[in-house]
């Protein structure tokens, strides 16, 4: 693992004995769950896993469920070494949360339609590839600060990935991995996401199972009730041979309609050699 990787595991050991208290006035809510759900007067906060790439510790409450989607997402990159043109466009990519136990959720993350068009510099010619992406099966279980009155919270998120892709877009493998996500309460308004993900999956260049490294930080700031905004740094590389950084400096705002509703919209920018030019996005989140 890298530098960034074991720092921000010892972070977490600090953090978790220094910053975490412990309120003892929330309402006692492990007697719910998905077949006795949280009433609505019990609810947490809406907290979403989008618009940033750095996953949150929160769950859904016991008994609720949440659907969060790019409404969709387009993707630009001109890579000079194979002289080519990248084209892509994701409509309806949801990730479907369900609130099993007041610290656990299931979820299953899928792609309804993938486009990606490759145009060649020199000769012009195109390459197209549509359909269905892979399936990602997950459970998230909270260890502390579930309710946001915490300094800190942390949570595990283990998944395994179905091969559901077509026409290319994915490999035929099945793969998975455990991602650790810490949020930090700096103020009422300032916050920091911190995640450390390690998959192990197919190489690209090898039909062997390899480790990904994936380390991401994300500042985020409430403007008003409603509004809040994010900037993050994301990092991506795999252990395979001969592999390339993946780098993107992230940023987006969020609106929250309701109480259950929000709406947001951002973009990534590449920042390695590797990595797509841009990605900009607009998405939605609901509950229920």
């Amino acid at each position: 693992m890298n530098l960034f990787g074991t720092t921000l595991i010892l972070s977490i050991l600090f953090t978790s004995s220094v910053f975490a208290t412990i309120n003892t006035k929330h309402i006692d809510k492990t007697k719910y769950t998905i077949f006795s759900p949280t009433p609505s007067t019990h609810l947490r906060e809406l907290s979403t896993d989008r618009p940033d790439k750095t996953e949150g510790p929160y769950t859904v409450d016991a008994g609720h469920y949440q659907v969060e989607f790019d409404l969709v997402t387009l993707t630009y990159d001109r890579n000079k070494q194979d002289q080519t043109r990248t084209y892509g466009h994701t409509i309806f990519a949801p990730n479907f949360r369900i609130g099993l136990l007041d610290q656990l959720e299931l979820d299953f993350i899928m792609t309804s339609f993938n486009s990606i068009k490759t145009k060649s510099i020199t000769d012009q010619s195109t390459d197209r590839k549509q359909g269905f992406d892979d399936t990602i099966i997950r459970f998230k279980y909270n260890f502390w600060g579930n309710e946001g009155s915490e300094k800190t919270s942390f949570g595990i998120i283990p998944f395994v990935k179905v091969p559901t892709n077509s026409n290319h877009l994915g490999n035929k493998s099945y793969d998975g991995g455990l991602i650790f996500p810490l949020d930090i309460h700096i103020t009422d308004k300032l916050g920091l996401g911190l995640m450390t993900e390690i998959d192990y999956q197919r190489g690209e260049s090898s039909r062997r199972h390899v480790f990904n490294f994936i380390n991401s930080a994300s500042l985020s700031y409430d403007f008003t009730d409603k509004i809040s905004g994010f900037s993050e740094i994301f990092t991506q590389r795999s252990a395979e041979h001969n592999s390339k950084w993946d780098v993107t400096f992230d940023f987006g705002m969020s609106y929250s309609i309701t109480d259950n509703v929000q709406v947001d919209a951002g973009a990534y920018v590449g920042l390695a050699r590797y990595s797509d030019n841009i990605t900009p996005f607009l998405g939605m989140s609901c509950r229920f």
